[in-house]
């Protein structure tokens, strides 16, 4: 039976125990079925195989992602402005794609949530991770890069605390053109 649905612009994904199905448009491979094209009915993304454990699903207006229980993430379906976060490439994927958070983070991802040309990432640590188009501010962080795009997943910084407390994030979400997230102030281990 179905645990969760994502609706993207055009498009819908629906997460089962052990499979991640989608249907609608497909114009640039957000369905993750191997090819570009319409479904109209729920097809099973084959790519992922036996055994996987999807745990979190996200459709964005042209991408899709879905975080598997072992803290991957992958991404699928248009890639410009570097939505998918594979770094340069910013070609569209029809097939799932692992994003590779290299020395960014050496944590699992918890969560993931779409905008219209834009992604987030939670990890289990409770950091933001984000990348895609850049402008509005919608990433939250510079990017050094003077184009308006960056598919390199990068952490989001958060204004100091004072006494050396941090924020903790537990819940993100990305709309078209912005980006909100959930925080809580933490003390250090020394004075909890």
């Amino acid at each position: 039976h179905v645990l969760e649905i994502a609706a993207g612009s055009f498009h819908l994904l629906l997460r089962t125990r052990g499979e991640v199905l989608s249907y609608g448009n497909g114009m640039y491979g957000q369905l993750g079925l191997g090819a570009t094209g319409a479904s109209a009915e729920p097809c099973v993304i084959d790519t992922f195989g036996i055994g996987f454990a999807p745990k979190s699903i996200a459709a964005g207006g042209w991408h899709s992602a879905c975080v598997t229980a072992g803290g991957l993430l992958y991404t699928w379906g248009r890639g410009e402005y570097g939505r998918l976060g594979l770094g340069d490439d910013c070609k569209d994927k029809v097939t799932p794609q692992i994003v590779n958070l290299g020395d960014v983070e050496e944590t699992f991802v918890d969560a993931v949530s779409l905008g219209g040309s834009h992604s987030v990432a939670l990890t289990s640590e409770g950091h933001v991770l984000t990348w895609g188009r850049n402008t509005l501010g919608r990433l939250g962080r510079v990017v050094r890069d003077p184009s308006p795009a960056c598919g390199f997943p990068g952490r989001v910084i958060f204004p100091p605390l004072p006494g050396g407390a941090q924020w903790r994030v537990s819940e993100i979400s990305a709309g078209g053109r912005h980006t909100l997230a959930l925080a809580t102030k933490t003390l250090p281990s020394s004075v909890a």
